[in-house]
This record gives C-alpha cells, sequence and structure tokens, in this order.
C-alpha cells in the first residue's frame, strides 16, 4: 500500500511548475510525466543512498505541491472543517501536510523497480479521473488506482485531491481515522500529533 501511495503523489507533480497557462496540461499527461520523472531518480539511486533526508526533499519538490492541501485537509477533516476556526483550519493544512510528509517519505523507502500505467482521463467539468495500474515487480496483479483532480481556479492547474487504491480512498481512511479521534480528542489534540508525526 505504502509503495502505490509513493507512486501516486510523486506522479502529479513534475509538470506543476509550469505557469498557468490558458490551456492546462491535461490531467493524465501531469500524473504519468510526473511518475516517469520520479522513477528515473530513484533508478539511479542504490537503497543506501535512499536516506530519509533525500526522500523526503523528493516528497516535498515532487509531491506536496501537486497536492490540493486545502481541499484534501477539508474532505478528510468533514463536519470538523466546518466547526473549526481559521486559524485552526490554517493549522490542520500545515499540520496535514506533516503527516502526508511522513506518510509518503515511508512510501519511497519501498520502492523496488515497481511502475504504473495510465489510462486516458474521465474529464467532467473541472474534475477528472484518471485510472491507472500499479504493475508490482513481485509477480503479483497489478493493483488497480483512480486519481481524483480537479482544475484549480487560483493555478488554472489539475491538482489531485484524493487517491483510490482497490478501491479504498485514502481521503476516506484519513476521515474515519480522524473522526475516531475527534470522539475523545479536541481538534487541537488532533493537530498537534500530526504536527510532530515523523
Amino acid at each position: 500500500m505504502k509503495t502505490i501511495l509513493y507512486f501516486w503523489f510523486c506522479s502529479v507533480f513534475l509538470l506543476s511548475f509550469q505557469t498557468a497557462s490558458a490551456e492546462p496540461v491535461p490531467p493524465h499527461t501531469v500524473v504519468s510525466q510526473a511518475t516517469q520523472g520520479v522513477i528515473t531518480q530513484l533508478s539511479q539511486l542504490s537503497v543506501d543512498d535512499r536516506t530519509d533526508k533525500i526522500i523526503e526533499q523528493l516528497v516535498t519538490t515532487y509531491i506536496l505541491p501537486a497536492v490540493d492541501e486545502e481541499r484534501f485537509a477539508k474532505r478528510t477533516l468533514g463536519r470538523h472543517w466546518v466547526r473549526a476556526s481559521e486559524e485552526q483550519r490554517i493549522a490542520f493544512v500545515d499540520a496535514f501536510r506533516n503527516r502526508q510528509l511522513a506518510t509518503f517519505t515511508g512510501a519511497f523507502r519501498a520502492f523496488d523497480g515497481e511502475s504504473i500505467s495510465f489510462g486516458d482521463p474521465l474529464i467532467r467539468d473541472n474534475k477528472a479521473i484518471v485510472k491507472a495500474e500499479f504493475q508490482q515487480s513481485n509477480g503479483r496483479p497489478p493493483v488497480p488506482i483512480s486519481f481524483k483532480m480537479h482544475l484549480s481556479k487560483k493555478t488554472n492547474q489539475w491538482l489531485v485531491y484524493d487517491l483510490i487504491v482497490a478501491g479504498l480512498s485514502l481521503g476516506q481512511t484519513f476521515r474515519t481515522d480522524y473522526a475516531k479521534r475527534l470522539q475523545s480528542d479536541s481538534l487541537d489534540d488532533l493537530i498537534a500529533d500530526l504536527a510532530t508525526v515523523e
């Protein structure tokens, strides 16, 4: 699962440094080109060279900027987002970013020559779903993946706000976990915990 998640967030960022234009890069092109770029970099590193520091730099550079962090965080927090103050919302987005950094840094460590192939996107208005198959290196059957993306009004670029792996939504998984936590803990407690995730 972590290896698949690694490919997910890696796959969306390579073109995100481009300035907004009248015609944004198609969503499937964004994910496919980004993935191949990161796979190339990882393939050039030995296992011993993949230190946590280097992996975190890769995640920060290629992954996190490709995500609509506020939209992802808002959907993850669910009804608790509505009740949160502006200060808590900002703090949660920052803390949730730290959670993603930890999750995908761990996923980078699992890379072992896997690959991913993409199909054409299903686009409707400003939303898109890009379906892909994660080709495992151990001979097991490929794993279906769906990238949920939207066209950002702020950047005029396609950004990812959820990932579905073999029918399991990453956003929904986080949302269920946090909702359970918030039955007994305060939002400030959750934010503090996420901010210190290693």
